[in-house]
Order: C-alpha cells, then structure tokens, then sequence
C-alpha cells in the first residue's frame, strides 16, 4: 500500500452540511484505499448521518467541534473567537502536521483568513490565491485567482502567474504551460491601470511561457492554460463560466427529451454525449487550493455536493503525491558572518522535509565539539568559527544539525530521488566538479537505485547524464530545493 493521505474534512461547512459532506466522505474512501479523512464537527449530528453508510471505520474519524463558522461572520473576528470551530481546528492539524490538508466548503473569508493566520505563508508568498480548474476546448485551464484577492497588486499578479505555471505542470502535468492575462483586448496598450502595470512585468520572467492578453471569449478555447487574474474578475469568469455550463447541460439534455425521434436519437449517442457533458460538469473538477501556504487548503464550492466533496477529496492525494510545497536541503547551511540564529530561525520557518549535512555543516559540529585537528591554520580558522557560530545557536542546535543524515532517498510518483550533499556518503572533495570525469558522476548513483541526482557541493549550475542515462543535477544556489 502506497503512503496514506490525511485529509481534514469540515463536516459543517456549505449549504448541504453535513449531509453531502459525509455522503462525499464515504464515497470517497470507496474510490481510493490510500486515503483517510476526519471528519470535523458536532460529533452527535455527524454519527447521525454516518449512521446511513457502511464504511471502513479505521479509515474515517469524527473529530468533534462544538462551534460553526457562519458565512455571514466577519472572517477575522470568527477565526479569533471561535478556537474549536471546524475551520480553525482543521486548519490547526495541517499546521501541526496531524493532517495532510483541510477541505471545506465553508465560509470563503474565514478560510483564506485561517490559511494565512493559521497554516501561514510560503516565505516570500506576498499573497495566496484560489486557483480553480475550469474546462475548456483543449483539457483544462487554470483560473487564479478566482476568489482571495479582489484588490491585488502587479507584483502579486505575478506571483500568481509563476505559483499557477508551477501548479500546472506538476500537477495536472502540462509541459511548459501557456500564461496569460485576463484582458478586454489582444492588444498590450489594452486594460485598466492593474493589468498595464502587469504585462511587461509578465514578459520579462523568462521561466514563464508567457502569451500575452487573453480576452474572456477565448477561454473556453483553451488559448492559455493558466488564466491570470486579480479575485473580483476571477470569481465572475468562474461564476459565469458554472452557470453558463449548467444551463448548457440543462438546455441539452431538455431538448434530448422533447420528442419521441429525439429521446431515440438521445438513446443513439448517450455514451458519447455523457463524455461530453461530463468534461462541462464543475463538479467534476474538485475544489481550489489556496495556493502559497506552507500546507494544503482546498475550497469547494458553498453549494458543494457529495460528488464534488469526494472528488475534492481525491484531488488531495495527487496533491500529496506532487510534494509541491516541500522543501529539501542540501546542505552547508552556515558560512562566516554574523545573524546565524536568525538564518536558523528562516530555516526552521521553510519545514524543510529532506535535510542532509554539508561539508560545512560537519565542520561546524566538530569544530565546536573540539574534533578538529589544529594543525593545519584552515582547522584553527574554522575551529574558531565554529565557535562562534556556535556561541549564536547553541549546543541543542548543533546536536540537531549532527544528527542530519548524508543522504536521503525520497519517492514522488514514479521517480527517486537521490539527494545528498557531495557523493551519497561522502559530502567533502572535488570529484563532482563540472569538469570531472564520467566515471565520477557515475558513482553518484551506483549503489542507490534512484531515477535523479541532487547535490549542492561546488555549487555550480550544473545537469547531466549518468551512463545508465540517469540524471544528477546541481542547483547551483544555496541548496535550497
């Protein structure tokens, strides 16, 4: 069995709580075994509903809360007050990593409130935004923001761009995906004052396959497969975009119905019709994460039903399986200077998953644990270093950084990776300096069974093949992944 995905479900939340939500619940632990949910409200009313349904009871959990967030409540106010409301402690379970993520189809203020306050940003993430996947001619398309932040700035607009081509190519797996801008015109002197300022700033990232104005009526053609936009036209495209489908649906299927020839013919080409009106049906693609946050927040639509929460649901353990929001480092995290204390205090904000001790790293500990020789003067500089590094941590940091391993081997859907600092058991040296031989990079994956190589020793840009066609890969910054 595949590695288990923790999901936090507000059983109060929407218009069709709780009823839908557990109904979604249920039916989600028959669609996917790696998976187990809590489900977060009044115990008493929740055991009434569960009471319907068989289900594996070491799969699901009620977990009881004795307040509800209304969706008329101001969202700040509600997220201080109301500590054992299921919103407020399912966001704290991701926080404390009891759960892998907190879904619910609640009050959209307190959410976005509580992701921010409670789960909190990614360093640097100016603002987190809901990011929607809506049909289109070609798949799918990626809208964001299509809720959070109705009075963005260009920079946060930008931001959004490089979060939703991130999203888009590591999760719903679109290669280089195509950005663009919500716009009134192709033309880039067209739009308000938000996406002027924005455009040029698009077209210099050079990491994003930008394209430029993409009018509303294109959407649905699929010319962008990221929809960038502030939240207030966001939600209307989205909005439209589900009652326009609805109606659509609604409009076919009455007119398959309205005569005996064309009941017949609706008989003649259900299968097919069926696939296409399900490509149209907003249900069937799950909730909005809040992208940005150092854990995963899904939205679902307040009118929610059982479908939709299970496909949500689902939706988070692809989520999982991406690792999107993790952190890996590789190593040598001190050099000389000052403000140690608070680079290990950035550090610790990150949550790294996957640690490895650097060269650097292992002369800090044993230079202040006094392991050094002091024969030669670069052991006595960095003894003396050590020291006051040291001075600034203290000795359970150093004990903490000791026990990093030198390797570390992490699976993400199909791959492995291999990180480490230097060679999987060696972490000093200049055997993988960009000019070194084949044979070298070859050990870098001899005995450790892995698709991909990361290293950070050298610190030099740096991507190639191993003989057997493996790839190692040097980030070439400071080792942060």
């Amino acid at each position: 069995m595949s590695e288990i995905t923790v999901i936090a479900l507000d059983a109060m939340g929407g218009d069709n709580a709780p009823g839908e939500m557990v109904k979604g619940a249920v039916d989600a632990l028959g669609r996917e075994q790696d998976i187990k949910v809590y489900l977060l409200g009044k115990e008493d009313i929740v055991n009434a509903e569960l009471q319907k349904y068989t289900y594996d009871k070491n799969r699901l959990e009620v977990v009881n809360t004795t307040e509800v967030i209304e969706t008329a409540e101001p969202p700040v106010n509600a997220i201080r007050r109301k500590k054992d409301s299921s919103i407020v402690v399912g966001m704290k379970m991701v926080k404390e990593g009891k759960a892998d993520a907190f879904v619910s189809a609640g009050s959209s203020g307190a959410i976005l409130v509580g992701g921010q306050v409670i789960v909190g940003r990614i360093k640097g993430v100016e603002r987190p935004p809901l990011a929607s996947l809506i049909p289109t001619e070609k798949g799918v398309a990626l809208l964001i923001d299509c809720g959070a932040n109705v009075d963005a700035r260009a920079s946060h607009l930008v931001q959004f761009a490089k979060m939703g081509s991130i999203y888009m190519e590591h999760v719903v797996g679109i290669k280089n995906p195509k950005v663009g801008i919500v716009n009134i015109g192709a033309e880039e002197e067209k739009g308000n004052a938000l996406v002027k300022e924005t455009f040029p700033l698009l077209k210099e990232e050079k990491e994003l396959n930008f394209i430029g104005s993409v009018e509303a009526r294109e959407i649905p053609h699929g010319q962008a497969d990221v929809i960038v936009t502030e939240a207030f036209s966001g939600n209307v495209i989205l909005k439209l975009y589900e009652g326009v489908g609805a109606v659509l649906i609604s409009k076919v299927k009455e007119g398959l119905m309205s005569t005996l020839r064309s009941k017949i013919g609706a008989l003649l080409i259900k299968p097919a019709l069926k696939t296409t009106l399900k490509s149209f049906d907003a249900s069937e693609y799950g909730g909005a994460p809040l992208l940005g946050l150092n854990g995963l927040v899904v939205k679902t639509h307040g009118s929610s039903k059982a479908k939709e929460v299970s496909n949500t649901l689902i939706q988070c353990v692809t989520f999982k399986k991406q690792k999107i929001n993790e952190v890996w480092f590789l190593g040598d995290m001190f050099s000389p200077g000052p403000g140690a204390l608070e680079q290990w205090k950035l550090f610790k904000s990150l949550e790294p998953s996957v640690c490895v001790r650097g060269n650097w790293d292992d002369l800090l500990v044993n230079g202040y644990k006094g392991r050094l020789s002091l024969e030669k003067p670069s052991r006595v500089f960095f003894s003396r270093l050590a020291e006051f590094i040291g001075m600034q941590l203290g000795s359970a940091i150093i004990d903490e950084i000791e026990h990093w391993p030198l390797h570390q081997l992490i699976d993400v859907n199909n791959l492995r990776f291999s990180c480490a600092h230097n060679l999987p058991f060696h972490n000093f040296g200049q055997k993988l300096y960009p000019t070194s031989s084949q044979t070298t990079f070859d050990e870098v994956l001899k005995d450790t069974k892995a698709d991909v190589a990361l290293y950070a020793h050298v610190h030099h840009p740096l991507m190639r093949y191993t003989t057997s066609e493996q790839l190692v890969i040097n980030p070439g910054r400071r080792t942060f992944l």
